[in-house]
């Protein structure tokens, strides 16, 4: 393994399918609150809610992916999910109320659910194990990608288009990340017979979670909860403060930035070891909600861009890196699984809580009480993971 190459052919094209998955996550993520909003008059915690319900479809598909995964079959879990997440994306243009909205956004985030922890089992084969905070840290670039031209295309559509159009593009980025899935080999790990009992017997806990990935991924449903409100609400405070187009920007600076500081964060990690990469960028998430949340110009809303960007940008793939380092081979799927249920809880409830600030603090408010809990979660960090850690 240690001879292996990390940019193989396999590794650029789940690479590319990702972006393509990731943009149909961001685009309609970014614009499904004020979509609510203008289309059905919803208020803006039941416009969190709809956004946040695609994120509580995929955690449910996550949790019994991770668990079947390699029982069933990467193959098969991967193009099944990955047809669903695509046939789905036309569920968009029923136009039948509130309702139906809420229906689609469930089942589509559940097709995500597997489709995503599915490429992301595969990819780890593809990654030589003394390199994969760094192969982490490149493949996660796939989501950055998705971060920075997701919000950019949905807010710009939505500015000169309706949002049948948004919607059949999204449907073309479903089908793109589809194609692309078929040109990947992708191979089963073979199981002991031992660990296929294991697998197959029982309902308990830890047949459904990697108990070892537990404690740093218990963490992100925190970094889950105030991530939300960036991605939820940024567009509404941006109107809000009536600087529309500042938000399509705020995602390029987050992104360009992720693009500069991941590929460093990853290596650091795997030479240096998890604390010294954690602990600053626990603290720059603070610091770019706290910047959000005094944004009185232009210029401090897209520093705050950069802040995240060292920040949660980079916390995600360490985090990541973290969770699957502490599982044996043929438990990845289910440590995989267990990160992304965790921060899919978090970002899942998180506009529905945050968005109950609003009307009580405002936006910037809300922001500043995100930042104050990050700040506080440093603490947690060093019991739940930092003061065990050994390089």
């Amino acid at each position: 393994m240690s001879h292996q190459r990390l940019w193989t052919k396999n590794f650029i094209f789940a690479m590319i399918s990702n972006v393509f998955l990731a943009l149909v996550f961001y685009l309609q993520m970014t614009i499904l609150a004020l979509y609510s909003i203008k289309t059905y008059n919803a208020s803006a915690s039941m416009a969190g809610f709809t956004a946040s319900l695609f994120i509580i479809g995929a955690l449910f598909s996550r949790i019994f992916t991770g668990r079947y995964i390699e029982l069933i079959g990467r193959r098969e879990v991967a193009y099944v999910g990955c047809i669903l997440f695509f046939l789905i994306s036309f569920g968009y243009f029923i136009h039948g109320g509130i309702g139906v909205l809420l229906a689609v956004r469930v089942f589509h985030g559940i097709s995500f659910g597997i489709f995503s922890t599915a490429i992301w089992t595969i990819v780890l084969s593809y990654i030589p194990k003394e390199r994969q905070g760094e192969g982490i840290g490149y493949f996660s670039l796939s989501v950055t990608l998705g971060t920075a031209l997701g919000p950019f295309i949905g807010i710009f559509i939505t500015q000169h288009y309706n949002y049948n159009v948004l919607f059949g593009i999204c449907s073309v980025f479903a089908l793109c990340s589809l194609i692309l899935m078929f040109f990947i080999k992708i191979t089963d790990i073979e199981l002991s017979d031992e660990q296929l009992m294991n697998m197959k017997k029982g309902l308990r806990f830890k047949d459904f979670f990697e108990v070892r990935a537990l404690s740093i991924s218990a963490l992100f449903i925190i970094f889950g909860i105030c991530y939300s409100s960036v991605v939820a609400f940024i567009s509404s405070y941006s109107e809000y403060m009536g600087t529309v187009g500042i938000a399509s920007i705020f995602f390029l600076v987050y992104s360009v930035f992720i693009l500069l500081s991941r590929p460093v964060s990853g290596k650091l990690l795997d030479k240096k070891g998890d604390n010294i990469v954690m602990y600053p960028t626990i603290i720059f998430f603070s610091a770019a909600l706290l910047l959000l949340g005094v944004a009185s110009s232009k210029i401090i809303f897209l520093l705050s861009a950069v802040f995240l960007a060292l920040g949660f940008g980079n916390l995600m793939s360490c985090g990541q890196t973290i969770a699957i380092k502490s599982a044996p081979p043929h438990r990845v799927g289910m440590a995989i699984s267990t990160f992304f249920v965790c921060t899919d809880s978090g970002i899942g409830i998180g506009p529905v809580i945050m968005g109950l600030i609003v009307p009580w603090k405002g936006y910037s408010g809300m922001y500043a009480t995100g930042g104050g809990i990050i700040l506080l979660s440093v603490i947690l960090y060093y019991f739940l993971h930092g003061k065990h850690f050994k390089k």
